[in-house]
């Protein structure tokens, strides 16, 4: 049935595909982001593809609004929650984000939070 639909609607497999790609992509940076980066690099990366996210949703990105409690981070994570606590509280001490309340983050200093994730 699928393959019948995307013959009637050709716009319509190009965009499936589409984001397909985008889905294994994101499924393989989580893999990488898990076997390879320490806390910090985590969190900045995962901060800077929400921030990514949000925005190609068109949802807020100042301030980031954060739909999941700090547990639910660091299972995504492969971290403690006490680890995204005091790496959030470091960030928020070095200036690199804000946060105006628990559900909330600004990214103060997103070039810092790009050299993180890419290990800098």
């Amino acid at each position: 049935p699928l393959v019948a639909l995307f013959a009637k609607i050709p716009d319509l497999e190009k965009r499936f595909l589409d984001i397909v790609k985008d889905e294994l992509t994101a499924a393989q940076d989580h893999m990488l982001l898990l076997g390879r980066k320490s806390a910090s690099e985590r969190i900045a990366c995962f901060l800077l593809g929400f921030s990514k996210r949000a925005h190609r949703l068109g949802w807020p990105v100042d301030p980031l609004l954060l739909p999941m409690h700090r547990i639910d981070i660091a299972d995504y994570l492969g971290l403690t929650v006490e680890t995204v606590s005091r790496t959030l509280s470091t960030l928020k001490k070095q200036g690199v984000v804000d946060i105006p309340r628990s559900e909330q983050i600004i990214l103060a200093n997103r070039d810092r939070l790009e050299e993180l994730c890419l290990g800098a």
